[in-house]
């Protein structure tokens, strides 16, 4: 047999190659570019039980700062809330409901984030989302709203991945996360580019939550680590 990588065509230059490179996955990488044969390919996270530690609080540490992220529920899926530790870069909470009023929802979430004093967040604010963010930030709370497009959770999901290669984000043994996290897959289209997704009847909001999580651990790390 024979094996060739997409260097070896005469369609696509290493310049183009490289590029593709920045978008993708580790493992979509080597199997679409370099032709590899990868056990569990279509699989986005890699050392899902590597990354398991610590358990969840009831209550903040001293002295140690948190950061919220909520991924809110839409049709039948899940609004699930995390509190992650920027210390530890290590997720300390977590909640996860549905078919509730917005009103309590919004409820949840400021008392998540009052309980644990949290200094900023980030919340989904894709459609129905974008007023559950606005009344939050006129209620005090310091928040980033993120808007989920094909681009934008391309981006999400590859940092959350990186994330778990290199495992510098972790979680306690939450059934709902791990499970979502091990059925995680992406799928080239077409066009050459990549959709990531639960399969079809299951959620994805706790994958959601945790990219979202990361985003905002790793954003405010460096804002705090900047001097004043």
């Amino acid at each position: 047999h024979y094996t060739f990588s997409g260097f070896d065509s005469p369609f696509w230059t290493e310049a183009e190659l490289n590029e593709a490179k920045a978008t993708m996955t580790e493992e979509a990488y080597r199997q679409e570019i370099m032709a590899e044969f990868i056990d569990g390919a279509g699989a986005v996270f890699r050392n899902i039980s590597q990354n398991v530690a610590g358990e969840l609080l009831d209550s903040p540490v001293d002295a140690t700062r948190y950061v919220m992220s909520t991924d809110i529920a839409k049709h039948q899926d899940f609004t699930v809330i995390l509190i992650g530790d920027l210390v530890e870069k290590r997720v300390v909470y977590h909640e996860r409901f549905n078919q509730i009023d917005w009103g309590l929802q919004k409820s949840r979430m400021a008392n998540a984030y009052h309980k644990f004093n949290c200094r900023s967040g980030i919340i989904d604010a894709t459609g129905v989302g974008d007023a559950v963010f606005d009344d939050l930030i006129n209620d005090g709370l310091n928040l980033e709203g993120f808007k989920f497009t094909a681009t934008t959770k391309q981006e999400l999901v590859s940092n959350l991945s990186i994330a778990m290669d290199n495992q510098t984000i972790s979680y306690p043994a939450i059934p709902e996360l791990i499970d979502e996290l091990e059925i995680y897959a992406y799928e080239q289209r077409s066009n050459g580019t990549f959709s990531y997704s639960a399969p079809d009847g299951f959620h994805d909001d706790e994958v959601m939550a945790l990219a979202l999580l990361n985003r905002v651990m790793n954003t405010k790390v460096m804002e705090w680590a900047a001097p004043e």
